[in-house]
C-alpha cells in the first residue's frame, strides 16, 4: 500500500520532469525516476 501511494506521489513529480527531459532529448529524467521508483519499492517491501 504504501509503495502504490509513493508510486501515485512521485509519478506526480516524475511526470512534469520527463515530460521537461523530453524537451532537450535526455533520458536523465526517467533514469532518476525508474532509480527512485526501486529504491522506494524495494525500502518499502523489506522494511
Amino acid at each position: 500500500m504504501y509503495a502504490e501511494l509513493w508510486m501515485v506521489w512521485s509519478n506526480l513529480v516524475c511526470i512534469p520532469l520527463i515530460l521537461h527531459a523530453s524537451n532537450f532529448c535526455t533520458q536523465g529524467q526517467f533514469n532518476i525516476c525508474n532509480l527512485s521508483h526501486k529504491v522506494a519499492f524495494f525500502w518499502f517491501k523489506f522494511r
